[in-house]
């Protein structure tokens, strides 16, 4: 297994980036895991983490400003044993917040807890809903066309089997009706949408018979009722897919996909990327991103968001569980309406990093956040971090910040006699390769740093594949299509 890629190491002068984008790091000495990012009108940036002091586990609701900077922090104590999170925020069409998340009652039976909260992150109110299981998981959220909120969660049965579980509550935080999918096996849910006629949703998940060895996301039909009504296909994802719709008769998934059948196979590769994919359960288009031998995870809840017609996914490279001492990789994405990828960031490789949640905002700038472990330096706290990342991919580090970067851009596309390739690779020895739909390699042709012209007049019209080639691995792969 290759623990290091050094082709990302790239240190950027400061003075070329934008002084908006900023990575900060908030060490009070107590270990912290993030939630889900929510982004208010006013800019602010509310996040909720989970942190251990030396005696027990305990949500904390943080709010930031514009800059990253911590302006207000809500503590809720914890006196059991156990922990209590929050793990979602959904903003109520008043501007009020619903708080959700997993109380401890004892016995290992954890309740549904659902906190009405004020922009200020005063509590309003408060509610426990009793499901008699354990360790609720939230996945998303959703406010449907009749203006109740639906919650797509897991939660535990006795014997450690995980079942999905669909809540409906007003915007009040109180309890409309619920279900508990009892069905024998393992579910893990993913995402949720409404269907387009209203009278019922899309569940994402991995469903009990079907795919769940081999890590595939079903698609689930359910009524306004939550009753099944057809199973419609799969992602081709596993259950870490964040899923919204494309267009009126297709999603667009993002999360992680094996491309072998067995980890143990010589031709094992992991990647996380998009696929549109039909009601038919048929494939329109899909892009995936990996490096051989290497693990990369998708962002743990949300890993998906959009800018105008662009697209960006998230997650991190050379992920391991259990957490070793090794380094990895926050990797930022994003792709064209035809999933063409405009540019990679890869951040990090001084520690290792956990990514949680990402959130595109509305200037198309991009919010990223999860852990930190500076196992180099002998400390195993897990520090929590907010970073940002401009619409064009600038990125600022702090000094104490190390940061590892890859830029590649190619336009037009589509194209006629050329395209322009804009590269910034830390590598001498790059490359770029054309290749037809048949697998047959069109063009080859050695680049440089900065702006490089590829003539293809000599080439059909048509659709080709590209890769660019950095010293001797593959770092980016895409399509282009020549008029």
């Amino acid at each position: 297994m290759k623990k290091h890629i050094s082709i990302f190491i790239l240190f950027l002068p400061m003075t070329l980036i934008a002084q908006s984008t900023y990575f900060n790091i908030y060490d009070d000495g107590t270990n912290k895991a993030a939630g889900d990012i929510l982004v208010l009108e006013s800019g602010n940036t509310l996040l909720p983490v989970l942190s251990r002091n030396d005696t027990s586990w305990f949500p904390e609701l943080y709010k930031f400003n514009a800059d990253g900077n911590v302006i207000d922090k809500v503590e809720f104590p914890n006196n059991s044993d156990e922990y209590t999170n929050i793990q979602k925020l959904h903003l109520c069409d008043d501007g009020t917040l619903l708080a959700f998340g997993d109380y401890w009652t004892g016995v290992d039976i954890y309740d549904l807890w659902v906190l009405e909260l004020d922009t200020s992150l005063n509590v309003i109110d408060e509610h426990l809903y009793h499901t008699g299981l354990s360790h609720i998981a939230i996945f998303n959220s959703i406010t449907d066309s009749y203006g109740n909120v639906i919650l797509f969660c897991n939660t535990m049965d006795p014997i450690n089997l995980w079942k999905n579980f669909i809540f409906r509550l007003n915007q009040d935080g109180d309890s409309l009706f619920a279900k508990i999918y009892d069905t024998p096996g393992l579910h893990f849910a993913s995402d949720i949408l409404e269907t387009q006629n209203s009278n019922g949703y899309y569940l994402f998940s991995i469903w009990p018979g079907l795919n769940y060895n081999e890590g595939k996301t079903s698609i689930v039909e359910v009524d306004y009722n939550f009753e099944v009504l057809k199973i419609l296909g799969t992602t081709h994802n596993t259950r870490n897919a964040s899923v919204e719709w494309f267009n009126d008769t297709s999603f667009i998934a993002s999360g992680h996909r094996n491309f072998s059948t067995s980890p143990l196979s010589t031709d094992y590769i992991e990647k996380i990327g998009v696929s549109i994919i039909g009601l038919s359960d048929t494939v329109i288009n899909e892009y995936y991103w990996g490096q051989p031998d290497t693990i990369i995870q998708p962002t743990a809840y949300n890993n998906l968001g959009f800018h105008n017609s662009d697209i960006y996914y998230s997650g991190v490279l050379n992920f391991h569980l259990p957490y070793t001492t090794d380094v990895s990789w926050i990797v930022l994405i994003k792709l064209d309406s035809n999933l063409n990828p405009l540019w990679q960031k890869f951040i990090g490789g001084d520690k290792f990093y956990q990514v949680f949640s990402m959130y595109v905002i509305e200037d198309g700038s991009c919010l990223l956040t999860g852990f930190a472990i500076d196992f180099l330096n002998g400390n195993d706290d897990l520090d929590l971090y907010l970073a940002k990342i401009g619409p064009n991919g600038e990125f600022l580090s702090s000094p104490e910040t190390p940061q590892s970067l890859m830029e590649v851009k190619l336009y037009p596309n589509p194209g006629s006699d050329y395209f322009m390739l804009d590269v910034r690779l830390p590598e001498q020895k790059n490359r770029i390769e054309l290749f037809d739909l048949n697998g047959k390699c069109c063009l080859q042709k050695d680049i440089q740093n900065g702006s490089n012209t590829i003539n293809t007049s000599k080439l059909p019209s048509g659709v080709y594949v590209f890769k660019i080639i950095s010293n001797t691995k593959e770092v980016l792969s895409g399509k282009w299509v020549k008029n």
